[in-house]
């Protein structure tokens, strides 16, 4: 459940072989919304909700979307400093510019070549494949995005290890982010799904699931992790 490069990598590498149906049909543009369509972008996206890092990646079906998204609100490095879990674009196409394929980072093979996972791409490595697969690039690469993942030693996912209380109560509208995705990764991880998007935003959602948790351990449903909650956030395993 944790928001971390491993988790995505696990859920990215579990769809290797999947096969389109007849027309693009697909359960990655299903799950979207928008099917029969070019899914590369839909399948990445698919893979980071997944993961329980849907805030790593916007709800979008065009690489040309995705791609200033991580300009503007994360940050881009070079291929030779990729790393597993980042999401790289590419140019595929003469018209579409300047991205018009994505696929996510497994591995950094050095010298410009990035091991890949990717949606809708084939044994040439088409952009229109129709499979996911595994695939070594070295040309066409556009950009490297780096997802925001939480590590385990700053904010450890559940199970992992426990985080202090703070000293003050954790509720809507904290600034506390790296705080409040361990609060929002703990409930995931009591509830047994991604329930929340472990986005550090500290809203409604994230609000109503923790007012659940307390009801159901005997306390009083306030919606903020106080001193009394935390102890007993720590203690999800």
């Amino acid at each position: 459940m944790a928001r971390t490069a491993a988790e995505v990598l696990r859920i990215a590498r579990s769809q290797i072989g999947y096969q389109e149906g007849h027309n693009n049909d697909n359960k990655y543009g299903r799950a979207y919304g928008m099917n029969h369509v070019f899914w590369c972008q839909q399948f990445v996206w698919w893979v980071f909700r997944q993961a329980g890092a849907g805030g790593e990646m916007p709800k979008t079906a065009v690489t040309r979307v995705a791609y200033p998204w991580y300009r503007k609100h994360r940050h881009l490095v070079r291929t030779r400093d990729a790393k597993p879990g980042d999401v790289v674009w590419f140019d595929f196409s003469g018209t579409l510019k300047p991205v018009s394929h994505v696929g996510i980072v497994e591995k950094n093979l050095g010298g410009g070549r990035l091991q890949t996972i990717e949606g809708n791409t084939n044994g040439k490595g088409v952009r229109s494949g129709g499979g996911v697969l595994r695939k070594v690039r070295s040309s066409r690469i556009v950009a490297v995005g780096r997802p925001g993942f939480v590590t385990a030693q700053r904010h450890p996912a559940p199970g992992s290890g426990d985080l202090r209380y703070p000293g003050h109560p954790i509720g809507p509208g904290s600034r506390e982010h790296g705080t409040v995705r361990w609060i929002q990764g703990r409930l995931n991880f009591w509830a047994g799904r991604a329930r929340l998007t472990v986005d550090g935003d500290f809203g409604p959602l994230t609000e109503r699931a923790l007012r659940e948790f307390q009801v159901r351990r005997g306390l009083k449903g306030l919606g903020v992790a106080g001193p009394k909650t935390w102890p007993l956030l720590n203690a999800i395993r």
